[in-house]
């Protein structure tokens, strides 16, 4: 999995950074098959001073984003990544039960026409 980190507006920390790094590759335990994740972390000058942080996860056919902003560069990466976390399983549970659905429509084989 690729991450791509940006810092907008200002310059991030190294343990901010990580710890963005970090929420990221936990998206991992959700769901296989991300392909990569961009990380914003963006200061918003014109209001108030907030800080928002975004993820844009990249899935096989599904793009999910997740923005949050807050007063605090790490409350707004716990709660943007716990978006994501809920969007993950949340595809992880549609593509499970798409795929037991399609599993039961399809033709048991029949067992007379072996026998012969």
């Amino acid at each position: 999995m690729e991450i791509k980190f940006t810092a907008r507006h200002f310059k991030a920390s190294p343990e901010l950074q990580q710890e963005a790094i970090d929420n990221a590759r936990n998206f991992e335990k959700f769901y296989d098959g991300i392909i990569s994740v961009e990380i914003i972390l963006a200061e918003e000058s014109s209001r108030e001073n907030l800080k928002t942080a975004e993820y844009i996860v990249y899935v096989q056919d599904h793009t999910i984003v997740a923005k949050e902003t807050q007063e605090d560069y790490y409350k707004a990466i716990h709660e943007a990544s716990g978006k994501v976390v809920r969007q993950l399983r949340k595809l992880k549970t549609k593509a499970t039960k798409d795929l037991h659905q399609s599993l039961e429509l399809e033709p048991e084989p029949d067992s007379t026409s072996e026998m012969m």
